[in-house]
């Protein structure tokens, strides 16, 4: 896949050099997620939690004075964004089918991610980070040839210092992803992603030996922007990365530097945004999208962030799910509307004759 020469980050003259990658023989590449079960999970995992009042001011952050976003509120860490080349993308005509949506039930979305790489060819494994018990299950393995188990320790756990968003704090699992350098490369996959085509192309991108990453569009609201305040332009639901020890710790240094970190990708997108030899760029929306776009264009991968109504892998015939992700019989509904019409429509008939009577026996008197 080839990316606008727009889309690329500047990188700052010091520090790394981006280096041209060589493709080894035969790569180890792996799609790689992550399940964890909270209740088992480290109890330090949870502490360090924005209010809602700093949530709302990270969301609304202002820009530097070069035009961009201000990533990093009061802390000095340089940032820079990326823009596509011809800005908001063209509708295509072609009619867009949605995928269902994985299920978000305890570790069987994890199960329907794995079915749907088969089902488009995907050629590499389904590697998960885990410390979920149901995953150990070697039937269920079998049944997921390409499934592959990481397991995840008490001591697998990443300590955090930034404070993060409520109900991003196991998001910060994520940069574990950088310490698995028995692969050459690593496409991170959120749990709420379905894929329509495969894109095992997208592992043939040059990472630059590391330090350059590739992530979403974060256009949220679907309106072509090409950054928020909140990640800088790149979002974390699909990630494409080459294990780097000496990055894993950069980020980790990173995040240090953080007050607030609002969720991973705002720790990712300010480190490789940030120079040094460092650079971070965007897939096209062709490649993936919300969901929620898809008056965008066709794409091969679809986030179904802020889509809680999508119909989901397992939801009955006559359910649907409602803006609250709540699933219901509409089938019922619809008769029970029906029968309540009819009702209403019988009600009216037996008033309308019963004013004919009455007007009749009036007459004949």
């Amino acid at each position: 896949m080839q990316t606008g020469a727009l889309c690329v980050l500047f990188a700052l003259a010091s520090g790394l050099q981006l280096q041209v990658e060589e493709e080894p023989a035969n790569p180890k590449y792996a799609y790689v997620t992550m399940w964890v079960d909270k209740p088992t999970a480290p109890k330090h995992m949870f502490k360090r939690v924005l209010s809602k009042g700093e949530t709302v001011y990270l969301n609304s952050a202002g820009t530097m004075d070069n035009g961009l976003p201000d990533l990093n509120g009061m802390q000095k860490i340089k940032t820079s964004v990326f823009m596509e080349e011809e800005g908001k993308p063209k509708q295509e005509k072609d009619v867009v089918k949605t995928p269902l949506r994985p299920r978000n039930s305890n570790y069987h979305g994890i199960l329907d991610i794995a079915q749907n790489l088969r089902d488009v060819g995907a050629a590499y494994p389904l590697v998960v980070l885990t410390n979920s018990e149901e995953l150990k299950n070697q039937t269920l393995l079998a049944e997921h040839p390409n499934l592959q188990v990481i397991w995840l320790n008490e001591t697998d756990f990443l300590e955090r210092h930034c404070k993060i968003g409520a109900g991003h704090e196991l998001h910060f699992q994520k940069l574990m992803i950088w310490k698995l350098t028995q692969f050459d490369k690593l496409m991170w996959l959120d749990t709420d992603l379905a894929f329509s085509d495969n894109v095992d192309y997208v592992f043939k991108e040059d990472t630059k030996g590391g330090n350059r990453i590739y992530g979403q569009i974060d256009d949220y609201h679907c309106d072509g922007r090409d950054w928020s305040p909140t990640s800088g332009g790149i979002c974390t639901g699909m990630l494409l990365v080459k294990p780097s020890t000496m990055h894993f710790k950069g980020l980790m240094m990173q995040q240090q530097r953080m007050q607030a970190c609002w969720g991973d990708q705002s720790i990712v997108s300010s480190y490789f945004a940030g120079g040094k030899g460092k650079e971070a760029m965007q897939f096209k929306r062709k490649t993936i999208n919300f969901a929620r776009c898809k008056s965008q264009g066709k794409m091969d991968v679809w986030h179904f962030s802020g889509s809680p109504d999508a119909k989901r892998i397992g939801d009955p015939e006559g359910f649907k799910r409602t803006s609250t992700g709540q699933l219901v019989n509409f089938t019922a509904i619809k008769l029970k509307a029906k029968a309540k019409a009819e009702k209403k429509k019988a009600e009216e008939e037996a008033k309308k004759e019963d004013k004919k009577k009455k007007k009749e026996k009036k007459q004949t008197e």
